[in-house]
């Protein structure tokens, strides 16, 4: 791959010494290039070797042909990339795999290679690693290894007679917790290759498969049914952040605001096309690589609409279009964006998709259609009759009411029973009408019988007789504890063992307070971990509460209980709760691990150890209890946890490590606070050490 470079022009008024810059050939160096130039290491060994292996299938031509991987399992704990390309000689071996930034393939963008770090990668992974070279009959194995300095070192091992095909082969060994990761990023490097590789070890690897829902022409760019979105450069992709690309192109507001907006876009490039990092694990954006993605976006932009057409026009009637259409923009977007912009309207066969573009409206001025919806736990359903429009999306329902009688009822008490949301539009059918034929299926744009839903298929409504008088069993919400989550149910006055939460719009009075009904959720999984209860906790409404006459009702209890329950949860965990809210604070906590590393038993250890352990013990239940105090705070049901107005948070960890530290007098704020690296917090600790024997030695 040609990296794109630039020439610089320097005058000077003089000549002055001049001497060129090097890389000092160190154990630092090779870290850096080896180690630390990539955040993930099993991720980058995965894609550099693979990559490697394509580039020789490139060099061979044989790039239809796959090359082989294994990945790790129990019984086999090594991951290896065994290309059939062009392999290498002796001499070639040896330098490639010893010279840092050295590659045969700069100089051409039909190989993904440049920078002459790949080779390398599994040194960010492990200590060692084998190469084995099939080459004209014979086969070299080398070991690329660290030496007792830290610089890597490669070593001709053996060299034997093969009847295997040409092709370079690199082994590593994988830790057992990392089998796994292993394969996951296996999958997220290849799910982009046009040829995957033969996979060995596990039996299968799974990919990720999206949806294309609109793509290009030329297939240089699609929208899949995903949320990120890459670039896909020689096989791999490049996660792209559209927050970061939002500021870079705020000069030019249409591609600004389509970009922030995006979501599962891919763009296909050329290698080459784009700069990326070091690392490669990331897009550099380069002034050129700036410059091409703007004409990128432009050209996404102004194909956008051909697209949506031509997928729109693939469809058999208006309605499936206009489904289609409302599919891709819920997906993306970034799709109506680039379409405001355009000031476009779309159309299926001559036929305006919608009557209003913006939120997909249809104009329905005589048909007999009834809105039907409702939000959150709201027990009431909205009804909007003779509605003279259709907004669709993709939640929308449609019902053809094809009973003589009790098709709403049906409906509402099945709507009710649902759950949640409901967004339904109900067509009455006009006298002479049938199903097959009705109205409804011609404005929705040659929608079939398959397209809608008939109140005839809903549920009967169960009907309780009480000697001479008929009513319907109301549907009402409760709580079940076995699967800690709400469910509905036939409410009945006689139900034994019930408690009733007085319940209006999502809010729950308890103790004269009210408090939103998902934390009453939430607070009652709690106390069912502490106590479990049979009693049924029903969500009811004032006025059910009140004309049922429940608050006179032997076998039903009121709120109440429900705040008994909370106090007896409070006071079992009091202790813990406390120790939460007068949780205790420390000085350096980067230098934690410095100070742990120490071989003496020095005081500023004792501190920390015993800081680690309180830090512990509060960690273990923090979510839990952190709710459960702030929603007895809301009922006011907290009044049996201490309040310590005097409690001092620095007393007994903070201020002793602090004044223990005054002991070390090259430690100083400054230089805690820039502790990163293993081998810097063992040099910390050997200094505390000496600093400790030291006084030892005094004192003798």
């Amino acid at each position: 791959m040609k990296l794109h470079s630039s020439n610089y022009d320097v005058e000077k008024s003089s000549d002055f010494e001049e001497n060129q810059f090097t890389i000092e050939a160190s154990a630092k160096a090779f870290m850096i290039l080896s180690d630390g130039l990539y955040s993930n290491k099993i991720l980058a060994v995965v894609r550099e070797l693979s990559t490697n292996a394509y580039d020789s299938h490139v060099d061979a031509g044989c790039v239809d042909k796959p090359f082989e991987v294994h990945l790790p399992t129990r019984l086999e704990p090594y991951f290896h990339v065994r290309d059939f390309g062009t392999s290498m000689t002796h001499d070639q071996c040896m330098k490639l795999y010893t010279t840092y930034f050295r590659s045969t393939r700069n100089d051409s963008n039909d190989s993904v290679g440049c920078l002459g770090l790949g080779s390398k990668a599994p040194f960010a992974y492990a200590d060692n690693f084998t190469v084995e070279a099939f080459l004209n009959g014979e086969k070299r194995i080398y070991s690329a290894h660290r030496g007792k300095n830290g610089n890597p070192t490669f070593a001709l091992l053996e060299t034997v007679a093969t009847s295997e095909p040409n092709g370079i082969k690199v082994s590593i060994s994988v830790r057992e917790n990392d089998m796994d990761t292993f394969i996951r990023e296996a999958s997220n490097v290849y799910e982009y290759f046009k040829v995957r590789p033969t996979i060995t070890g596990i039996k299968k690897l799974n990919y990720n498969q999206d949806d294309v829902l609109i793509q290009s022409d030329d297939k240089t760019w699609q929208f899949c049914d995903d949320h990120d979105s890459m670039i896909i450069m020689g096989q791999i992709a490049y996660q792209i952040d559209p927050h970061g690309l939002y500021e870079m192109f705020q000069a030019d507001k249409n591609i600004a605001r389509f970009i922030y907006n995006v979501s599962g876009l891919r763009i296909y490039v050329n290698i080459g096309d784009v700069d990326i990092t070091p690392s490669r694990e990331s897009i550099s954006f380069t002034e050129q690589t700036k410059a091409y993605l703007k004409s990128c976006f432009t050209k996404i932009i102004n194909d956008i609409k051909i697209s949506i057409e031509n997928s729109i026009k693939s469809q058999e009637t208006l309605y499936l279009a206009r489904k289609r259409y409302i599919d891709i923009e819920s997906q993306c977007d970034s799709v109506r964006v680039a379409m405001e912009s355009l000031k476009s309207a779309l159309e299926w066969n001559g036929q305006k998709l919608f009557d209003t573009m913006l939120g997909h409206i249809i104009n329905v001025p005589n048909a007999q259609i009834t809105h039907i919806y409702k939000s959150g736990y709201r027990k009431k359903l909205d009804v909007d009759r003779d509605h003279k429009t259709i907004r669709m999306d993709r939640e929308v329902k449609f019902y053809i009411d094809d009973l003589k009688r009790g098709g709403i009822s049906r409906l509402r008490k099945y709507l009710n029973d649902q759950g949640n949301r409901a967004n339904i539009y109900l067509y009455n059918l006009k006298p002479n009408e049938t199903v097959e034929s009705c109205e409804l299926l011609q404005i929705l744009g040659g929608a079939t019988v398959n397209d809608v839903n008939l109140t005839s298929a809903l549920p009967k409504i169960v009907r309780e007789h009480s000697g001479a008088s008929v009513h319907d069993i109301s549907v009402v919400d409760y709580y079940d504890q076995y699967e800690n989550k709400m469910k509905s149910d036939n409410f009945s006055v006689k139900t034994e063992d019930a408690v009733y939460i007085p319940t209006k719009k999502g809010e729950c009075t308890i103790n004269g307070f009210d408090v939103n009904m998902l934390d009453v959720i939430t607070m009652l999984s709690y106390c069912y971990q502490y106590r479990h209860f049979d009693k049924k906790i029903f969500f009811l409404s004032p006025s059910m509460i009140s004309t049922r006459k429940l608050e006179k009702r032997d076998n039903w209890e009121g709120p109440e209980y429900v705040l008994n329950m909370v106090q007896d949860v409070l006071n079992a965990y009091a202790d813990e709760i406390n120790d939460l809210i007068h949780e205790p604070q420390i000085c350096f906590e980067s230098f934690h691990k410095a100070i742990l590393m120490t071989k003496t038993d020095n005081v500023a250890k004792q501190i920390v150890s015993s800081y680690k352990t309180h830090k512990q013990k509060i960690e273990i239940n923090r979510k839990r209890n952190s709710f459960v105090i702030n929603f007895c705070r809301k009922i006011r049901a907290a009044s049996n946890v201490v309040t310590k107005s005097d409690f001092d948070t620095c007393a007994e960890f903070f201020n002793p490590l602090k004044n223990e530290m005054k002991k070390y007098p090259i430690m100083n704020n400054n230089m805690l606070t820039h502790i990163y690296q293993d081998a810097q917090h063992r040099a910390i600790a050997d200094y505390i050490d000496m600093i400790e024997n030291a006084q030892v030695l005094t004192s003798v």
